[in-house]
């Protein structure tokens, strides 16, 4: 029996016209990058990484809870008697490989969100995608309008499909000719477009905007821009902060989920950026997720540097740490009164108002 190579099915003719299957591997490809953007330590074996985050990226959710005393990450239907603030409160689990159906209440498992709102990122995927697939056949069909450089007029059906045919041959890239004198004898060649350079270099600027600002919105720096020219330091680094706003959430909501499950299941899982993401990002996120920054305490000698500062002067190197309080605290005080001496009468008039 004859098998094929499924390599070589993946190579099949791509169908521009195609486009609910292109989209869908546009969403592919695109979903292939983004399951690398978290990387989680400590999950059990039930629990694929990958898995995991697909149903996160996909679905906007996953409910972590116990069955035959593991833990799975399951996907289920929300619903239940809504809280106080319409928000459900169960959850309806079918998993026929685990050959189980359940309703949970939500305070049983840990229900881990893909961002504030459940949204997932297939809803931005979907937007940037389509419009892509749509630019993908405009570049094909300017393309073959570029082989022709005339539009066709006939005036009967057999023309038209001696016509259709010259057509059709001319998009599969054959030269062919036309035996049917009737279709000389009907048919009507109009100018088309002299703007095909210019109409395709906005279709290939398109593209590049689109995949730019998908790939902004996912966290991934992408500095193309519209002015044709190079963008300053400050604009690439503001639009790093605001292109970062949603993966920041994404973040913050898996962190509070990995409290949550090592709370409730004494788990130790966490979570962290991958190493694609921006790592300038990555530690600021750091620093207020994993650390609690302790204020600087300013002791005394530091306020004597301080004020020194203040009034240009230059420090007293006669001041050491290990100074007695008493000294310092009386070269306060001067210092206190030369800032009331260098102030005019006026000012302290004014002041004291």
């Amino acid at each position: 029996m004859h098998h094929s190579n499924p390599m070589l099915v993946n190579l099949a003719k791509y169908d521009y016209k195609a486009k609910e299957k292109n989209l869908s591997s546009y969403n592919v490809y695109t979903l292939i990058r983004t399951l690398s953007m978290f990387e989680w330590e400590n999950l059990p074996d039930t629990i694929p990484l990958r898995q995991l985050e697909l149903l996160l990226q996909t679905v906007g959710y996953a409910f972590i809870a116990k069955h035959k005393g593991k833990l799975y990450a399951f996907y289920g239907g929300l619903g239940g008697v809504p809280d106080p603030y319409g928000y459900p409160t169960e959850i309806t689990i079918a998993n026929p490989a685990l050959q189980f159906s359940k309703t949970f209440k939500l305070t049983e498992g840990v229900l881990i969100h893909n961002d504030d709102l459940d949204m997932g990122l297939m809803p931005l995927m979907n937007r940037y995608n389509s419009m892509l697939v749509e630019n993908d056949i405009n570049m094909v069909v300017n393309g073959f309008n570029t082989r022709t450089q005339r539009l066709i007029s006939v005036t009967n059906d057999k023309s038209k499909q001696s016509a259709d045919a010259y057509l059709d041959g001319i998009m599969k890239g054959d030269i062919s000719s036309i035996a049917d004198n009737a279709l000389f004898d009907s048919l009507k060649l109009h100018s088309g477009s002299s703007e095909g350079g210019s109409t395709i270099t906005a279709m290939i600027e398109n593209q590049q905007y689109l995949k730019a600002s998908l790939f902004n919105e996912l966290g991934l720096s992408d500095n193309y821009n519209m002015k044709r020219e190079r963008l300053t330091e400050g604009e690439t680094e503001a639009g790093d902060d605001s292109n970062f706003t949603l993966i920041y959430n994404m973040f913050k909501n898996r962190h509070k989920a990995c409290e949550l499950i090592n709370e409730k299941f004494g788990t130790d899982l966490s979570v962290d950026f991958g190493s694609v993401w921006d790592q300038g990002r990555k530690e600021v996120i750091d620093d207020d997720v994993h650390e609690n920054v302790k204020p600087e305490i300013e002791t005394p000698e530091s306020i004597l540097n301080n004020i020194d500062n203040i009034l240009g002067g230059e420090r007293d190197e006669s001041l050491t740490p290990d100074i007695e309080p008493d000294v310092i605290i009386d070269k306060a005080s001067d210092l206190i009164d030369n800032i009331d001496n260098i102030l005019t009468p006026d000012d302290k008039d004014s002041s004291n108002d």
